[in-house]
């Protein structure tokens, strides 16, 4: 039987509306999950309810009186989902890359799982002692709860994991798949995998396709074993073990399902706000006019136009007689057919198909006979949105691009390369990935980007002669003529020319760009391509500047205003401004005073650390996680102006540049940046070096990026010297390197050009100015080069041959030591 709207509620028979009982107030931000646990020894003998926010807070409410009783103190960041485990157990999993066991009878934290390099989304209870984990890592991880031992990783999907299933108590899939140990992912892709958790090296079991859209939430019907997945295109859907069995339309997103253990009773929560009770008994099913409400709702919903229409012209589109003709081939599979001037959006529902709404797909005519730009519905892609997302293969590889109207398509392809470098995608695809944004996005969208094919925003739009590179002049000629279906990508006509000992016309970006916005030309290499290494290693060092100097009043005056007491911010303000060398127990009044402090209120206390550090990090070893906790939190600032991100940076270059004067002797100076090489302050540092690297960062904020590049650089050369773990060392050194590659591309400024070029020598060669033979490298200098054979050595290539002389310099001595590492 179908699933059908109920006539009742959930426990009074003919009530069609649910009646609100409690309302548990304690958070400061969105509820995640809310849990019901029917004891738990810590709190009592009554039943409790355990919810966790985006404020990072878990939260726990006496059922009977709905008052707060307790709060689990954990996590450092959104804590976005929680189960119940056997052995009166609570899991939870946050945005801080953590998942925590919590002991319910104690109600203290029994263990701490890290098993992921990005957030956390969902975290469920599989077997009596193990949990699964869903990321935005594009995993998911096996793990014991007792031990925290991770027993298997899960990769597959091609974007964020939003959830995870198991699917133990499932007979109809564990019978279809011959398999005990099953469980099921689902997230931003819109993909479902069926998985052996048994075999977490092997490929899933099946895959099930059908959302158009981000899929939130699975679930399991306890009574008939099906699958249900709760999706951003406004359907739950259904699942047996071999196809959809139903879709149920909504009139929003859908966020969460579950079913009634005791009851086969299904509930719904939607993005329009409301709960939705459904049934399978047709003895209980809502009245005729309720069914058609509902069904209204769903039709009146307009769908926007965006990229699952896959860039096709409604004009191109069959008529509705005809898309309808043939029957659909399963269920929820959607159509489209014109209607006269609109275009309808069709569903195929239990046997029928089913007017789902109007696709908003032209723009707006005020009578004038100009069209104007369209008015796109913006698309939600790894928590930002956007007003294109393009599915996108690169040399085999699906992956997701994305594009806002009136972008640089120059930025918005970097941007792509950086995010995907990882896996494999390099400056050698970089003509194929603009070519691609601007022949997919509409017309109107296009013309903002100004020029011929090709042309960087702002370049005047009229001369038809600007393109990238001459190869997109020449593709641009062939596709108007019709001949351009043998010509190759980008990469492949790069490496046939070579091959032919031709000369490839083609230049970096910012070159191009440069010149088609009336730029100086560029000019041949001069007498700086003499620099040596030494030499431009050694300048290097007056990169890293430390930032100095503090304004004690004004910072005592913000203090005062963010709450801190008069006199507590007058003593902290005036230790720091005595130009003596810190004390652990100022850098503990310090820490306590930033901890009470709200986000967006801490940075002048933050700025304090930062001038202690400019005069010595000695008194922050003791304390060093607490240090590279608060400067983490100001690096993930994504505020468009935030002095909390400026201080930070200011912060880490200090500290960096201190450890980078150190060596292995001066042990707590290396103590104190120890943290800060861990993989969660390398992630916070990539949010943050992404603006300041960015065209529209400050210049204080890009002066302050450029300094961490340096001290960092130095820092990572000098690995012999640490007792860092060489794996954080490495992956440290990986990041310099993208930093360094976008900076390249983005940045037009010569004197900030030969910064990023000094600091990719330092990485690259350490203090043996890369004359050492290549098996006495070491492993982290040579992961370096690995990775800027990816990402800059086609950069270098072109730069060596024209401009600044000493970026050319530069470019030279990268170019020769990549060269022998470079593919053929």
């Amino acid at each position: 039987a179908s699933w059908i709207l109920p006539g009742k509620g959930a426990g009074e028979k003919g009530e069609s509306r649910l009646e609100q009982a409690l309302t548990f107030t304690g958070h400061t931000n969105f509820v995640n999950f809310v849990v019901y646990v029917d004891k738990a020894p810590c709190f009592g003998d009554d039943p409790v309810i355990i919810t966790g926010a985006h404020d990072k807070n878990v939260l726990v409410f006496n059922v009977a009186t709905s008052a707060l009783d307790a709060a689990l103190v954990g996590h450092d960041d959104v804590v976005k989902s929680g189960c119940l485990c056997p052995g009166n157990r609570l899991l939870t999993g946050s945005w801080d890359n953590s998942a925590v066991v919590w002991d319910l009878n104690t109600g203290t934290l029994a263990k701490r799982v890290r098993a992921h390099t990005n957030n956390i989304h969902c975290v469920v209870a599989f077997g009596d002692d193990e949990g699964l984990s869903a990321s935005g890592d594009r995993t998911i991880a096996r793990f014991k709860l007792s031990t925290g031992e991770v027993l298997g990783r899960y990769a597959k999907h091609e974007d964020t994991v939003q959830a995870v299933v198991s699917l133990e108590r499932s007979a109809a899939f564990k019978s279809a798949f011959e398999c005990a140990n099953l469980f099921a992912s689902a997230g931003n892709d819109g993909n479902i995998f069926v998985w052996d958790a048994d075999k977490p090296k092997q490929a899933p079991l099946a895959r099930f396709t059908g959302h158009e859209s981000i899929i939130y939430q699975l679930s399991v019907n306890p009574h008939t074993g099906d699958l249900l997945s709760a999706g951003d295109d406004n359907t739950l859907r259904i699942w047996e073990p071999t196809k959809c069995a139903q879709c149920l339309f909504h009139p929003s997103l859908v966020w969460s399902s579950a079913v009634y253990d005791d009851e086969d009773v299904l509930v719904t929560a939607c993005a329009d706000g409301a709960v939705r009770v459904w049934t399978r008994d047709v003895g209980d099913m809502a009245s005729a006019d309720q069914v058609e409400q509902l069904e209204q709702t769903i039709a009146a919903t307009k769908l926007a136009a965006r990229i699952t229409l896959n860039g096709a012209n409604p004009t191109s589109l069959p008529t509705v007689e005809e898309a309808l003709a043939e029957p659909g081939s399963f269920e929820g599979q959607r159509t489209l057919g014109r209607n006269g001037d609109y275009v309808e959006a069709y569903a195929w529902v239990q046997g029928r198909w089913d007017k789902i709404g109007i696709v908003v797909a032209s723009g707006d005519d005020d009578g004038s006979g100009v069209t104007k730009p369209k008015k796109r519905e913006k698309v939600f892609h790894n928590g930002e949105w956007y007003d294109y997302v393009f599915d996108v293969e690169i040399s085999g590889v699906p992956l997701k691009l994305t594009y806002n109207r009136g972008q640089s398509v120059f930025d918005a392809a970097q941007m792509f390369i950086y995010d995907y470098s990882e896996m494999g995608i390099s400056q050698m695809d970089k003509e194929q990935i603009q070519q691609h944004i601007l022949n997919n996005i509409d017309p109107e969208d296009a013309a903002l980007v100004g020029g011929a094919v090709g042309a960087p925003a702002g370049s005047g739009g009229g001369d038809a002669n600007v393109a990238f590179s001459a190869y997109a002049k020449e593709l641009a000629e062939m596709q108007k003529a019709g001949t351009a279906d043998n010509k190759g990508s980008y990469r492949d006509e790069f490496a046939r020319m070579e091959a032919a000992g031709e000369v490839p016309s083609f230049s970096t970006y910012a070159q191009e760009e440069a010149a088609a916005k009336g730029g100086a030309v560029p000019q041949p290499a001069g007498a700086g391509a003499s620099t040596t290494i030494q030499e431009m290693i050694a300048a290097t060092a007056a990169d890293a500047d430390l930032f100095t100097g503090f304004a004690a009043d004004g910072a005592r005056k913000r203090l005062v205003e963010f709450g801190v007491a008069e006199a507590d911010a007058a003593s902290m303000t005036q230790q720091v401004a005595a130009d003596a060398p810190a004390t652990s127990e100022l850098v503990v009044r310090i820490l306590v005073a930033i901890d009470a402090l709200q986000p967006g209120q801490r940075f002048p206390a933050v700025d304090m650390l930062r001038c202690l550090a400019a005069r010595s990090i000695d008194a922050f070893a003791d304390h060093a996680e607490g240090v590279a906790a608060v400067v983490c939190e100001g690096l993930k600032s994504t505020a468009e102006a935030d002095a909390e991100r400026l201080v930070s940076l200011r912060c880490l270059h200090n500290m960096f540049a201190h450890a980078a004067a150190s060596r292995s002797a001066d042990a707590k100076a290396v103590a104190a940046v120890t943290p800060l090489f861990a993989p969660d302050a390398l992630a916070a540092l990539q949010i943050a070096m992404r603006r300041a690297t960015s065209r529209v960062a400050s210049a204080n904020l890009k002066a302050a990026g450029l300094r961490v590049m340096a001290s960092m650089s130095i820092a990572v050369s000098r690995c012999a010297d640490l007792s860092v773990a060489s794996a954080d060392l490495e992956a440290a050194a990986k990041s310099l390197v993208s930093y360094v590659a976008l900076g390249l591309i983005i940045e037009l400024d010569n004197a900030n050009v030969r910064r990023l070029v000094r600091a990719a020598l330092v990485i690259l060669c350490g203090p043996n100015t890369g004359a050492e033979a290549p098996a006495s490298v070491h492993p982290v200098r040579m992961a370096a080069r690995e990775a800027a054979v990816k990402e800059i050595f086609g950069i270098v290539r072109a730069k060596k041959e024209y401009g600044d002389p000493d970026v050319v310099a530069g470019c030279k001595h990268i170019y020769a030591l990549l060269s022998p590492l470079a593919p053929v």
